[in-house]
C-alpha cells in the first residue's frame, strides 16, 4: 500500500478496527520491535456510521483507489466482496487467485485445503443461506 503502510480490516456486524504503521514510523535496523501503529476503530448502528472511520483509513493508506488498474507507486486497492459472482460464492469455493487475476485487486487468499469461501448474496440462484449458512 502507499507510503509503506499495510493493514487489515476486521469487521463484525457494524464494527471495525484497523491498525496501520503511523506515518514515518519504522523499526530500528536489526530491531525486532514493531513500528508504532495508528488504530482506526468505530462501532455504529449501520454501515453508514462506519464511513467516517473508513474514509480516515483510506486517507492514511493513500489515494487514489487504483481499483483493478495495473500496479502503481501510490494509492491503494479495495476489495469489493459484493462483486464476487454467485458461481464463486458459498457453497462454492473462491479460487485463491480470483482477486488477483480475475478481479485484479492484488490479493491472493489461501486456507488449509484451499477451502476459502465468500458468503452468498440473498438473491443467489442456489438459495444458499447468507452469512455462510451452508456450513
Amino acid at each position: 500500500m502507499a507510503n509503506g503502510l499495510s493493514g487489515a480490516v476486521v469487521a463484525a456486524g457494524c464494527a471495525m478496527a484497523v491498525a496501520v504503521p503511523a506515518a514515518g514510523s519504522t523499526a530500528a535496523a536489526g530491531s525486532t520491535a514493531p513500528p508504532t501503529t495508528r488504530v482506526f476503530a468505530r462501532a455504529a448502528a449501520d454501515g453508514r456510521g462506519l464511513l467516517p472511520t473508513v474514509n480516515a483509513y483510506r486517507a492514511a493508506v493513500g489515494n487514489p483507489d487504483n481499483g483493478s488498474n495495473a500496479p502503481n507507486n501510490g494509492g491503494r486497492r479495495e476489495i469489493n466482496w459484493d462483486g464476487v459472482p454467485d458461481a464463486q460464492s458459498a457453497p462454492n469455493l473462491l479460487p485463491a487467485d480470483f482477486l488477483y487475476n480475475t478481479a485484479r485487486r492484488g490479493a491472493v487468499f489461501t486456507a488449509p485445503g484451499n477451502r476459502f469461501q465468500v458468503s452468498a448474496t440473498q438473491n443467489n440462484p442456489t438459495k444458499t443461506a447468507v452469512r455462510f449458512g451452508n456450513l
